[in-house]
Parts: C-alpha cells; sequence; structure tokens
C-alpha cells in the first residue's frame, strides 16, 4: 500500500516476484546498461546512472535559486511526478528508443526476451487470480528496471531541454 484509502485499487502498487533464473539472465544487460549510461544519457540526469550522484541536481537547484536571488531574476522551477512510471512503460516505444539510442539488435532482441510474452498473476488476500498478459511495464524489483526507464524518459528530457522557452 502506499498512501491513502486502502480501499481504493490505485493507492497500491504491486510488488512483481521474480524468480533467481530471471535475475540471473536480467543481469548481463543491466551491467552492459550500466556501462552505456553516462554516455548515452545526458549529464543532468543523475538516478541510475553509475557515478552519479542526485546531489549534484540538488546543487544545481541550489545554485539556481541563489543565482536568480542575486541578479533579481524571475525563476521558474518544473517538477514532474510521474505516477506510477514503471507501469506506462510501451514496449515497443522503448525497444524502438534503444536503437535511436544506438543500442545494437542483437542486445535488443535479448532484451525482448525478458519482456515479450510475460505476464502475471495477482494475489489478493491469499487467493491467486487467473495468468493475464503484460503488454507494458517495466517490473518493479527487476534491477533492469530503472535504466530502462531513464533511458525511455531521455527523449522526453531532451526535448525540454532543446526547447528554448
Amino acid at each position: 500500500n502506499k498512501k491513502g484509502d486502502r480501499t481504493e485499487i490505485g493507492n497500491w502498487r504491486p510488488l512483481t516476484m521474480l524468480c533467481v533464473d530471471y535475475k540471473l539472465l536480467a543481469k548481463v544487460p543491466t551491467d552492459r546498461l550500466g556501462e552505456a549510461m553516462p554516455h548515452v544519457v545526458h549529464v543532468d540526469q543523475t538516478c541510475a546512472v553509475p557515478g552519479r550522484s542526485a546531489r549534484w541536481n540538488l546543487r544545481l537547484l541550489r545554485d539556481a535559486v541563489a543565482w536568480a536571488e542575486y541578479r533579481n531574476l524571475p525563476l521558474m522551477l518544473v517538477a514532474l511526478d510521474q505516477t506510477k512510471a514503471f507501469d506506462r512503460v510501451q514496449w515497443s516505444f522503448m525497444f524502438s528508443i534503444l536503437e535511436r539510442l544506438g543500442f545494437g539488435k542483437v542486445f535488443i532482441r535479448r532484451l525482448r526476451t525478458l519482456y515479450m510474452g510475460v505476464g502475471s498473476k495477482v494475489v489478493v488476500n491469499g487467493h491467486l487470480g487467473d495468468f493475464f498478459r503484460l503488454h507494458s511495464v517495466v517490473r518493479q524489483g527487476c534491477p533492469l528496471s530503472p535504466l530502462l526507464y531513464v533511458l525511455y524518459m531521455e527523449l522526453l528530457a531532451a526535448a525540454i531541454r532543446a526547447d528554448p522557452g
């Protein structure tokens, strides 16, 4: 349960129980993505990028506020809350982003095997529900998920950075 009314399904977060086999299979692409992240993700993205720290962005934020106050300039800060972010990742779009960022076809094909054709079951009050297919989502608890989500959002971040307004 996240916050709020426990009877509202939207206030619950899915927990994905992944088998050890899956986690071992995901380890190699996770390590490879980790090595590539600093080269394909803009320096302002610090989450899930090895060697970077969110403290950098906090420092930048404090410096921007101090500079605007010192220069007596208006400053606008925008914070985006990406509710259920991992649940909204469309696989076909994610794979096209990976292609656009220069990841090889073999690497992407291996990622597809980890995501395509997978499904889930839900346990509610101790009762196991029916199997259903997943068509989007990077799973909470998968070591690849934070990396893939950052790559997924990199196009939006690039568009925001490129906007002169």
